[in-house]
């Protein structure tokens, strides 16, 4: 995994001309952590609650097996948060259910998972859930084409820039 600090300047103009967070976000097919200038610093580092906010895609495989590995490891509680639009199925996707099944069966007794479906705008739902569970960290997957398309490069660069907790994206294999 690679840390980085971002400095919570500017928008597209940044992600296109480029500061060194927004670079290696966008290259990297490693996890990257991020952490903005409006995260407090405790004392001490400790992770009780993690966030992985998906959507409603297979690409979010990685993603939550990323989050579950780490919350795992870390024995800390793993909120899998789906924002779902008005009129969509929350539930039309299997892949959802039963997340605790895709840890192996030797490390599943230690498995803390909650899953929450939520309606609404996608940024507001994530920040709203990681504000009320006090998140110490969220995660989330970006797709490197994500970079390249105005509108999603955006959300995602809005929410490492407006998180109150580090960010971890993952990098979905296209």
């Amino acid at each position: 995994m690679i840390a980085l600090g971002t400095h919570g300047r500017g928008g597209i103009e940044k992600l296109r001309f480029g500061s060194v967070a927004e670079a290696v976000l966008r290259e990297s097919r490693s996890p990257v952590l991020t952490v903005n200038p409006q995260v407090e610093v405790p004392d001490k580092v400790v992770i009780n609650s993690i966030v992985c906010a998906v959507e409603s895609d297979d690409d979010s495989q990685r993603t939550i097996d990323f989050a579950l590995e780490l919350a795992n490891g870390l024995a800390s509680q793993l909120t899998v948060l789906r924002v779902v639009g008005e009129g969509e199925n929350p539930r039309d996707d299997r892949w959802f259910e039963d997340l605790c099944e895709r840890i192996p069966a030797e490390k599943r007794d230690s498995c803390k998972l909650d899953e929450i479906v939520r309606r609404g705008d996608f940024l507001e739902q994530i920040f709203a859930e990681a504000d009320d569970l006090v998140a110490d960290i969220l995660i989330i997957g970006v797709s490197h084409d994500l970079f390249t398309d105005e509108s999603l490069g955006n959300r995602t660069t809005e929410i490492i820039k407006r998180s109150h907790c580090p960010v971890i994206t993952v990098p979905i294999a296209k």
